[in-house]
C-alpha cells in the first residue's frame, strides 16, 4: 500500500539552496523516481518542469509545485511497507492475474482447431449427400466457411481430407467385443454413408501410392481389432490372418460389387461359419 503525503516547500530550498547545491529537476527526480518505483510502479507517475527556480513533481490524483525561499522542514513525501525487490503489491499481484490474456499461440491454436472440426464435418456431410465422387476440395472449404488456401495448407488431396474425417468422427468396434457384435458394428457402419467414403477411399488408393500407405494403416488398425476378437473365438491351430482375410474379404466384395448387401444377415452367416471351425 502506498501513502502519498503533501508536497512541501522545502523540496524547492533543498534544490534550490544555492549554485554549489542546486539540482536540475532531472537529477531531483531519479533518486526520487527509483525509490517510489521500487513501492510502486502503478502508484506514480512524474514530470520535471525546467522552468528555472521551479521544479514540479505530479502525482496520481494531485501536483504540487515547490518554490525556493521556504524553509519548512522535509517531511517524506511516500510512506511504503517494505516489499521484496521485484514484487508486486497483493492488490497488483491480483489484478495482473486477473487481466492477464491469452497467448497469441494459443488463440490461434483454438482457431485453428475450430477451423480444422468443421472441415472435416463439412467433408463427411458432403460426402453423404452428394456421393464421393463429387465432392471437391473449393465444396468442402465454401461448407466449411473457411478458404481453399486453409484446406490445402493441411491436406494435399481429397481422400487424405476424407480419411482424417472418418478417423474422426466414425466410431468403429475396438475389439472388446463377442463376435457377432463386432461384425453387426462393422457391418453396419460399411453400410451407412461410411461405407461409401471407405469404397471411395479405397479407389483413390489404387492411384496415389503416397496416400496408399496412410489407407493401409487404416485397414490395418482394423483388422488388428478382428484378430483380437477372432483369437478369443477361433481354435489356437486355425491361421488368424487367413481368417481375417475371409471376414474382411466377404465384406469388401460386397461393397465393391454390390452384388449383395452389407448387413446383420452377414454377420450371422460369417458368426456360424466361424464357429464350424472352432468345432
Amino acid at each position: 500500500m502506498v501513502k502519498v503525503l503533501p508536497m512541501t516547500n522545502a523540496i524547492a530550498e533543498a534544490m534550490s539552496a544555492g549554485s554549489a547545491t542546486r539540482l536540475s529537476g532531472e537529477a531531483a527526480a531519479k533518486p526520487f523516481m527509483a525509490s517510489a518505483l521500487t513501492a510502486s510502479s502503478s502508484q506514480l507517475h512524474h514530470s520535471v518542469s525546467t522552468t528555472p527556480g521551479e521544479t514540479a513533481l505530479t502525482l496520481i490524483g494531485a501536483s504540487s509545485t515547490a518554490r525556493p525561499g521556504t524553509t519548512a522542514s522535509i517531511a517524506p513525501l511516500i510512506a511504503a511497507s517494505p516489499l521484496e525487490p521485484g514484487k508486486a503489491a497483493p492488490a497488483e499481484a491480483a489484478a495482473t492475474k486477473v487481466s492477464e490474456p491469452r497467448s497469441d499461440s494459443a488463440v490461434a491454436a483454438a482457431r485453428s482447431e475450430t477451423s480444422r472440426h468443421a472441415i472435416l464435418r463439412a467433408a463427411l456431410d458432403l460426402c453423404e449427400r452428394d456421393g464421393y465422387q463429387n465432392v471437391t476440395l473449393k465444396g468442402i472449404a465454401q461448407a466449411a466457411g473457411t478458404g481453399r488456401q486453409t484446406v490445402y495448407r493441411w491436406w494435399r488431396t481429397k481422400a487424405e481430407v476424407m480419411l482424417e474425417a472418418l478417423t474422426a468422427f466414425v466410431e468403429a468396434p475396438t475389439g472388446s467385443e463377442d463376435l457377432r457384435t463386432f461384425l453387426l458394428e462393422t457391418f453396419r457402419l460399411s453400410g451407412g454413408p461410411a461405407g461409401g467414403v471407405v469404397v471411395g477411399l479405397m479407389a483413390d488408393a489404387q492411384s496415389d501410392e503416397a496416400f496408399a500407405v496412410s489407407m493401409r494403416g487404416f485397414i490395418d488398425s482394423r483388422r488388428c481389432a478382428l484378430r483380437t476378437v477372432l483369437a478369443r473365438t477361433l481354435p489356437a491351430d486355425v491361421d488368424l490372418e487367413l481368417a481375417v482375410d475371409m471376414v474382411f474379404g466377404a465384406m469388401w466384395y460386397r461393397l465393391m460389387n454390390r452384388h449383395a448387401p452389407v448387413d446383420e444377415s452377414l454377420a450371422d452367416d460369417v458368426t456360424a461359419m466361424l464357429a464350424r471351425l472352432s468345432s
